[in-house]
């Protein structure tokens, strides 16, 4: 226990080499979920990573046509970063690209068995990359049917909360979350409504390399509290992912 933050019940999830825990905090904010994911095995981590990647039959709930539209955009993504996948379980070393990838699939996961939502393919699959025009990482949404907006942040030697923070703000006031609405309607249409009315919730996940991980988890949720302010956010989750012993 860290300054009022403390771990309720830890899930091995033992084929993605990792626990993923929900973290109980005495910030007097309900709508703030705090979670800690800690990889124990990166090799384990990234074939998985490269299976779930490979598994493109959500597309088969979409109608023909946007089937057609998706085929070609998510084969071509899923085949280069299963080969950046393998190549991490070959070494077992994460880089930049591999890490926030790592951080942003891994927060996805854990928010799904953790907090009950359900995971959407992360938004590289779908989404076409345009030089300049970013976009959240991955979606999630809540069983109360509210779509939530994960932005990933990784770095070898920082805990970077603060950049995906600022990110989702700056992501929030550009209106970035309305511009996924083409793509949301088709692969979460039970959303739409929320967010039609300005709900939504935004994720703050994260690389976390600290030995008091719950004392960084307490900063960062103290950061997100001032946010919430100014955008409005029905609900934040904070996610911590590490590595290592």
């Amino acid at each position: 226990m860290t300054d009022g933050y403390q771990y309720l019940a830890i899930n091995p999830v033992v084929e993605m080499g990792c626990e993923m825990a929900a973290v109980e905090g005495d910030h007097g904010q309900p709508h703030i979920l705090i979670c800690h994911v800690k990889v124990s095995d990166v090799e384990r981590m990234a074939t998985y990573l490269t299976r779930d990647i490979l598994d493109t039959s959500w597309i088969m709930d979409l109608d023909p046509r946007s089937q057609r539209a998706y085929r070609h955009t998510v084969a071509e993504t899923a085949t280069r970063l299963a080969d950046l996948f393998r190549q991490t379980a070959d070494t077992n070393k994460v880089n930049s690209a591999f890490g926030e990838l790592m951080v942003s699939m891994g927060a996805s996961k854990a928010i799904e068995l953790v907090f009950s939502h359900t995971a959407l393919p992360i938004a590289e699959l779908w989404k076409a990359q345009i030089s300049g025009n970013e976009g959240f990482d991955f979606h999630t949404i809540c069983p109360a049917h509210v779509i939530h907006f994960g932005e990933a942040k990784y770095s070898s030697n920082s805990n970077p909360y603060s950049d995906a923070i600022e990110q989702i703000d700056r992501f929030i006031e550009e209106e970035k979350h309305l511009r996924d609405t083409p793509h949301l309607q088709l692969l979460a249409p039970e959303g739409m409504d929320e967010l039609d009315r300005d709900t939504w919730g935004v994720v703050i996940a994260f690389s976390l390399d600290a030995h008091r991980p719950l004392n960084v988890l307490r900063h960062a949720v103290e950061q997100a509290r001032q946010v919430a302010r100014v955008n409005n956010s029905h609900a934040i989750i904070v996610v911590g992912v590490s590595h290592g012993a």
